[in-house]
C-alpha cells in the first residue's frame, strides 16, 4: 500500500491551533453557540494530531497493533464527532432545537447515525469491521467502514435541511458561508473516500472552521467586550429569531439602577471589572441551579439573562438568588459598591409575543421594587398597555383635545396666603382613561411632542392670566414646568416672548421651573434661551432640589430666585442625619440668596417645621391636590382673608 500523505495534517493542525488562540483570545467561550463552536475545534484538533500520529506509524509501518489500534480508535471517535457537532451548531445558530425536542422520535431518530458510529468504533477490536491492518502492518478499512460515511450524509442532509428551511434565522452572508464551508467538507470527503492517499478531510475542515471563525463567529456582532457577555445586538436577533421560530423561554432582567453613580468615581478600568463582577456572579449562580443560560448586556446596567429548556424550570429560584446575591458589595481595588439590584422575570410568549413589546418593556416598564417581580403582574395593571401605545395616546390627546391643564396652589409663610400656583399637565384617553405623566412625558420627550405639549401648557396658562377669571385671585405668578429638551430648542425663548406679547401678560406673571437635570445639562443653546428669557423679566426656579446629581456650579451661576425642595426633604424626621440634611441645604440655598418652596407637605406638623425652619412657601396636599383651572378658582377665592 502506498504512503499516506502527512503534511496535510500538518497544515491543519497548525490551522485549528490558531483558531483555538483566536477563540480564547477574542474571549468567544461563553454562550451556548460559543462552546459549541470551541467543542468542534477541539475535536478537530484531537482528531488531526491522532490523524497524524496514526499516519506517521502507518508509513513507518509500526508494529504495536494494540497501540496502531488505539490511535485509529481516537481518531475515528475525534472525527466522527464533527458532523454531529456541525448539525447541532447549525441548530443552535437558528434557534431551533426546540421545535426537534418536542418529536421525541424525531430526536432519537438524529442521534441513531451517531450511536451507530460509535459502536462500529468500540467493537472494531473484536470484529475488525470498521478497520484493520495488512500483512505489512499498514492501515486498511473494513468491509463496514461504508457506515462512517452513511453516517456523515445523514448529518450533512440535516444540516442543508435547518440551513434552507430557517435560512432566515440565520441571514444571508452566514447562509451562503456555511454552504460555501458544507461544500468544500463534502467534497473532500469524497475526495478522501476514492483517493486515500491524500487525507485531506482534516484539512478541509480545518479550513472551514477558519471560514466560520472569520464570516460567523463574528465578536464584534455577538460580544459586549467589557462585560464579557454576549451583545446588545446579539440580544435583538437571538430574541427575534425565537420569536419567529415560536420558542418557549424565560428572560431574567436585572437592572443595576444606581450603576451610573458610579461613573465619576471608578475609572475605565474599574467600571469594566464591576461588569465583569456581575456577569461572573450570574454565571455561578446559574451553574449552582444547574442553568446554562445565555446572558447578555443591554447597556445603561441592564442584563438579560435568556433560560430555555429544563431550565425554565428554575428559572424564579435563579431570579430570587441573582436579587439576594446583588445585595452583598463588590469590591473593585479595595472600593466596596452597594449596586440597587431590581429583578423581573419574563415569560415568553405568555406574557410578550414580539420583539418590539419585549424592548418597550426592558426599557420603560421593569419597575423599581424591592423584590423579583413578574411581568404577568405588571401587565395586568393596564400599565404596559399605555406604554406600548403610548406614541398614539398623546397623538390622540393632541389631536382631540385630551390635554388639560391643572393649578395647585402654592402657600406663602411669610404673607400667610396663597400667592402662587404650579400648573401640570394632565391627560385624559378615552381607552385607558387618566395616563400618569410620568408615563407620557418621558415619551413625549423622545419622540419629539413635548414641544407642542411646552406650547399647550404655555397657551393655557396665558389663557388664564389674562382671563377675568384670574383677576381678584391675588396671585403673583403661576409657574410652567419646562423639559430640557424643550430647552435644547433655540425658538423657545423667542416662542415665550411672543406668547406672553400675544396674551398681553407681564413677564412677572410667570415662573419657569427647571430641573437639576436640566443645571448638569447647562450649555450653549439652553444658556442662551435662558439669559434671553431672563434679560426680558423671566424668572427661573430650580426643581426636585436633591433628587439628582447637583452640578452645583451650574446651580450658583443659573439665575434662580427660588429653589424647590423635593418632597423627600420632608422625612426630617426619619433620622437625625436626615434633619442635618435638611438644615444644610436650607442654609445653603438660602446663602444664594433664593426663596424656598417645600413639595409635598402633607401634614400640620410638616408646614409647622418647614415655617419655622424659614421657608418661605409651601406646596401638597396639606393644602390642595392639582385642581382643574375652574375647581382651582373656586379653591382660591374660597381662601381669601
Amino acid at each position: 500500500m502506498a504512503q499516506r500523505l502527512i503534511y496535510y495534517d500538518y497544515c491543519s493542525l497548525v490551522l485549528l491551533a490558531m483558531i483555538l488562540f483566536s477563540t480564547v483570545l477574542r474571549k468567544m467561550t461563553k454562550g451556548k453557540l460559543n462552546r459549541l463552536f470551541l467543542l468542534l475545534v477541539c475535536s478537530a484538533f484531537v482528531a488531526t494530531a491522532a490523524d497524524i500520529v496514526s499516519l506517521s506509524h502507518n508509513n513507518a509501518g509500526y508494529d504495536n497493533l494494540n497501540v496502531r489500534q488505539f490511535e485509529n480508535m481516537v481518531y475515528l471517535f475525534s472525527h466522527s464527532l464533527t458532523t454531529p457537532l456541525f448539525a447541532s451548531y447549525v441548530t443552535t445558530l437558528t434557534d431551533t432545537s426546540h421545535i426537534f425536542k418536542k418529536n421525541r422520535i424525531v430526536g432519537i431518530l438524529i442521534n441513531v447515525p451517531y450511536i451507530i458510529m460509535l459502536i462500529a468504533i468500540f467493537t472494531n477490536p473484536l470484529t475488525g469491521k470498521l478497520f484493520g491492518f495488512d500483512s505489512n502492518n499498514h492501515y486498511q478499512r473494513g468491509p463496514v467502514f461504508w457506515v462512517m460515511y452513511l453516517s456523515v450524509a445523514v448529518y450533512v442532509v440535516y444540516s442543508l435541511y435547518i440551513m434552507f428551511r430557517f435560512r432566515r434565522a440565520i441571514g444571508n452572508a452566514r447562509w451562503v458561508s456555511l454552504i460555501v464551508l458544507l461544500a468544500g467538507m463534502l467534497s473532500a470527503v469524497i475526495m478522501q473516500y476514492f483517493f486515500p492517499k491524500y487525507p485531506v478531510e482534516m484539512f478541509a475542515n480545518a479550513v472551514g472552521l477558519l471560514f466560520i471563525s472569520v464570516m460567523v463567529q463574528r465578536p464584534e456582532d455577538i460580544m459586549d467586550v467589557e462585560s464579557e457577555s454576549k451583545s446588545r445586538s446579539a440580544f435583538a436577533s437571538d430574541l427575534q429569531r425565537s420569536f419567529d421560530n415560536k420558542k418557549n423561554f424565560d428572560i431574567i432582567i436585572l437592572k443595576l439602577s444606581n450603576l451610573h453613580s458610579f461613573g465619576e468615581l471608578l475609572s475605565y478600568d474599574e467600571r469594566i471589572g464591576l461588569l465583569k463582577e456581575t456577569r461572573s456572579r450570574i454565571s455561578k449562580l446559574s451553574l449552582s441551579k444547574g442553568v446554562l443560560p445565555e446572558v447578555y448586556y443591554l447597556r445603561g446596567g441592564v442584563f438579560a439573562i435568556s433560560v430555555d429548556g429544563i431550565g425554565r424550570n428554575r428559572t424564579d429560584e435563579l431570579a430570587q438568588l441573582i436579587f439576594e446575591n446583588m445585595k452583598q458589595p463588590i469590591t473593585i481595588t479595595n472600593i466596596q459598591i452597594n449596586l440597587i439590584a431590581y429583578v423581573c422575570v419574563i415569560n415568553v410568549p405568555d406574557d410578550i409575543s414580539d420583539s418590539k413589546a419585549m424592548s418597550e418593556f426592558i426599557n420603560n416598564a421593569v419597575p423599581a421594587e424591592n423584590g423579583v417581580s413578574y411581568a404577568k403582574d405588571i401587565l395586568g395593571t393596564g400599565r404596559y398597555d399605555m406604554l406600548i401605545d403610548m406614541d398614539g395616546i398623546i397623538n390622540r390627546a393632541l389631536s382631540e383635545n385630551r390635554l388639560e391643564v391643572y393649578y395647585q396652589p402654592i402657600y406663602s409663610t411669610v404673607e400667610e396666603r396663597f400667592n402662587s400656583a404650579e400648573a401640570l399637565i394632565r391627560l385624559h384617553d378615552d381607552k385607558y382613561g387618566f395616563v400618569p405623566p410620568d408615563l407620557f412625558i418621558p415619551a413625549a420627550e423622545k419622540n419629539g411632542t413635548i414641544h407642542k405639549i411646552g406650547r399647550f401648557v404655555l397657551e393655557s396658562v396665558c389663557r388664564f392670566i389674562s382671563s377675568e377669571d384670574f383677576e381678584g385671585l391675588g396671585l403673583d405668578y403661576i409657574e410652567i414646568n419646562l423639559s430640557v429638551v424643550q430647552c435644547m430648542s433655540s425658538g423657545l425663548a423667542d416662542e415665550i416672548i411672543d406668547m406672553l406679547k400675544k396674551y398681553n401678560i407681564s413677564h412677572d406673571k410667570i415662573n419657569l421651573e427647571i430641573t437639576e437635570t436640566f443645571a448638569s445639562h447647562y450649555r450653549s443653546v439652553m444658556k442662551e434661551n435662558i439669559k434671553k428669557m431672563y434679560d426680558a423679566g423671566i424668572s427661573f426656579s430650580l426643581d426636585d432640589f436633591g433628587t439628582g446629581y447637583s452640578n452645583m456650579q451650574s446651580i450658583a451661576i443659573l439665575p434662580l430666585v427660588i429653589t424647590k425642595l423635593d418632597k423627600s426633604f420632608t422625612e426630617f424626621d426619619s433620622s437625625d442625619k436626615m434633619a442635618l440634611v435638611v438644615q444644610h441645604s436650607i442654609d445653603l440655598i438660602k446663602s444664594l440668596e433664593m426663596k424656598i418652596v417645600v413639595e409635598g407637605v402633607e401634614t400640620q406638623e410638616m408646614l409647622k417645621r418647614f415655617s419655622d425652619l424659614g421657608c418661605e412657601y409651601i406646596q401638597g396636599y396639606y393644602f390642595s391636590k392639582p385642581l382643574p383651572r375652574d375647581e382651582f378658582v373656586k379653591f382660591i377665592r374660597a381662601n381669601i382673608a
